[in-house]
């Protein structure tokens, strides 16, 4: 993991980039005032250039901050990427939550101890007892083939290609790195990436800052007020994020035999929605259903089924 710390440091870049374009403007202002001269001007236009590309760099943070996906290119606007991530940031900003008994608190601290309190009571294992004969209940489906396609170490330019297919603009993790910097690097990080990737397949062992996350908190309702309206991800680093494409891009060819026919999403081919129009269908057979043997429906509670342990 050299690349990891050969730039470990360049978070704090940022908070440099408004001194050095308010540095680049000031001397460019001053250059201006002196006489217009073939020295002058000279200087004017590199020092013209130094200011465009400090913008550049400013725009380019702030519209990381923004969030803001639907430009890619020709609005370059900093004040606009400036207000949407403050308009972003009031936005989500948790000032008082309502905790599980329905009692409001405020502050910092507080509000956090209050969200570790609930994600730690819905992750915790009550450890319930299970049968012990439970070895052969599932027949295995993959074949030896399917194995080996599975283990099989990527080559140099599969593993080059998966990264150039990592989303642009997604939010980076603890290293500060989005994967259009090791894009732009990608001559000079090659090796050290690669060598990183291989050698968790290799080794089958990867390392603890690597796996390091960021727990961003999202809204699932408009005016979130209480601890369960709100859904957890994780920001993770650019290495994680590789790692797991291609796990994901290897598995892809095998769901289908892992997952049952019943699972309707996260299966290529599969949509939730027909499960949808399922019910549905089966709603409206119910209502205009004639005679004197009816049907029943239960309708079962399937808050956070995917949040907790057991």
């Amino acid at each position: 993991m050299g690349s990891a710390n050969r730039f470990s440091k360049c978070p704090e870049v940022h908070s440099q980039g408004n001194q050095a374009t308010t540095d680049a403007g000031g001397v460019y202002k001053q250059v201006q005032k002196e006489e217009p001269n073939h020295t002058n001007l000279a200087r004017e236009a590199n020092l013209q250039m130094s200011l465009d590309e400090e913008l550049k760099k400013e725009e380019s943070l702030w519209m990381a901050k923004s969030r803001f996906q639907k430009i890619l290119e020709g609005d370059h606007n900093t004040s606009f990427f400036h207000l949407t991530a403050t308009v972003r940031r009031r936005r989500n900003a948790i000032d008082c939550i309502k905790n599980n008994e329905g009692v409001w608190i405020k502050g910092t601290k507080q509000i956090g101890n209050c969200f570790n309190e609930h994600f730690l009571s819905i992750s915790t294992s009550f450890n319930p007892s299970f049968p012990l004969d439970l070895e052969n209940l599932f027949q295995p489906v993959l074949s030896e083939a399917d194995h080996e396609m599975l283990c099989a170490i990527l080559s140099d330019s599969k593993i080059g290609m998966i990264l150039r297919n990592l989303g642009t603009t997604k939010a980076p993790g603890p290293d500060g790195m989005t994967s259009v910097f090791y894009k732009f690097y990608w001559s000079t990080m090659k090796s050290d990436v690669i060598n990183s990737v291989k050698s968790f397949f290799i080794g089958r062992h990867l390392l603890k800052e690597q796996n390091h996350t960021h727990v961003a908190l999202i809204p699932k309702l408009e005016n979130s007020s209480s601890v369960n309206h709100f859904c957890p991800i994780s920001l993770c680093n650019t290495s994680y994020k590789l790692i797991s494409k291609i796990l994901a891009s290897c598995l892809q060819f095998v769901l289908n035999k892992l997952i049952s026919p019943l699972q309707a999403a996260f299966v290529p081919n599969r949509m939730i929605s027909d499960n949808i129009f399922m019910v549905q269908e089966l709603w409206h057979t119910m209502r205009h259903k004639k005679g004197k043997s009816g049907l029943m429906a239960i309708k079962l509670n399937m808050e956070k089924a995917y949040d907790k342990m057991e």
